[in-house]
């Protein structure tokens, strides 16, 4: 819910997430971090059975990323982005 507040907030610039992403049992991460880098445009690192993406994001690409049908959960944090 933060994400939504901090781009009501500052409208003309993205906040700032940090999301772990978990996967399905028996999913690639490998495939799953490259298809989030090259298609949403984050930085992206596999640390365990998790995949981390920082970046600066709205609401609609956390929606997006998550209509992925291997991502099982996303947690994280979000902070207002600096110019």
């Amino acid at each position: 819910m933060k994400i939504m507040h901090y781009e009501r907030k500052m409208p003309d610039v993205e906040p700032r997430v940090e999301l772990q992403i978990s996967a399905k049992p028996g999913t690639n991460l490998s495939s799953l971090s490259y298809m989030i880098n090259t298609k949403l445009g984050f930085q992206t690192m596999i640390q365990g059975h998790h995949v981390v993406v920082v970046g600066r994001a709205n609401i609609d690409k956390v929606v997006e990323m998550s209509k992925n049908p291997s991502i099982e959960y996303i947690d994280g944090s979000v902070t207002i982005a600096s110019y």
